[in-house]
């Protein structure tokens, strides 16, 4: 995925789960921060 998708699945699941307390939320910023890490 790259950031751009995970920013708009951030999005949804926060719209839809009320937050990001979901695991599948918590793994999607894990991946983001990762993605960042490497620029």
């Amino acid at each position: 995925m790259t950031p751009a998708e995970i920013e708009a699945k951030l999005k949804e699941v926060k719209s839809t789960m009320g937050g990001f307390d979901s695991k599948y939320a918590r793994q999607l910023i894990q991946r983001k921060e990762f993605l960042n890490s490497l620029k």
